[in-house]
């Protein structure tokens, strides 16, 4: 059966003669594709649509073994993104994070358009990509249904007073219940990952995830301060979603 859709390629694995590409598409969600290297070496034109950072209109056969590709038309490219060792990094992680959270086979409209709209600001010099990495992946873990709790105590339910952070328990911790943690601490064999942020880690996500793309024109986080975002939300996202050591997380320790 022949199958149109547009998608954007989220990795590409050589496998000898064929190469297997992940593909995240509007209507179908992510899905394998399997491709010819012979079908796709003969021109840069035919080879683009199997790139990642590739956003293209895709004809496919769908047999019983899965998708093998037939054809393919790039929409668009965002392949200036390459062209800056930082800014490939941060767009890598996007694609490898959205490759590692998604099931096969099921619609993510929201997801999808949350990733190109990030990749479109990512080609933005103007924009740190720090920054806007860190606002992509709240934003993700909002549609996840697992953005982290901000208002109010993960513990005990009360307003906090502080800037402290309970990875293991979603989100804010208030003094009290911090050191009622810190008591029990001997008593895990792994004790709970909490830090104490010396900046409002609360408003900034509160103001990541309300905020559009494009205000991120105009903001940029403190290094230090993206540095412990950053750590933050990787170890929230081996938590929470049982997400092993990223690739591009190793190429961003180069940076």
């Amino acid at each position: 059966m022949q199958v149109n859709c547009q998608g954007l390629v989220l990795k590409h694995v050589k496998t000898g003669g064929d190469s297997l590409l992940k593909i995240f598409t509007k209507e179908l969600g992510k899905i394998t594709v399997a491709v010819s290297l012979k079908e796709v070496s003969s021109t840069k034109k035919a080879k683009l649509p199997v790139k990642p950072f590739t956003v293209s209109n895709y004809n496919l056969y769908r047999g019983r073994s899965g998708y093998r590709y037939n054809s393919g038309d790039v929409v668009r490219s965002f392949f200036s993104i390459g062209e800056d060792f930082e800014r490939f990094a941060y767009g890598s992680l996007a694609l490898e994070l959205v490759d590692a959270v998604l099931e096969e086979d099921q619609e993510e409209g929201r997801i999808y358009a949350l990733l190109v709209e990030f990749l479109k600001w990512m080609e933005n010099p103007k924009v740190d990509g720090a920054t806007l990495v860190i606002a992509f992946e709240i934003k993700l873990l909002k549609l996840l249904g697992l953005r982290p709790i901000t208002h109010v105590c993960t513990h005990c339910g009360k307003v906090p007073e502080s800037s402290l952070f309970s990875v293991d328990d979603g989100g804010a911790l208030c003094k009290d219940c911090y050191k009622n943690a810190k008591i029990k601490e001997g008593q895990f064999s792994s004790p709970p990952l909490i830090y104490s942020c010396k900046f409002d880690i609360m408003s900034t996500i509160d103001y990541f995830d309300k905020r559009p793309f494009k205000d991120f024109e105009k903001v940029k986080l403190r290094p230090a301060v993206s540095m412990n975002m950053m750590e933050i939300i990787e170890n929230y996202l081996k938590i929470h979603l049982q997400i092993g050591e990223l690739k591009s997380n190793k190429l961003l320790g180069d940076i």
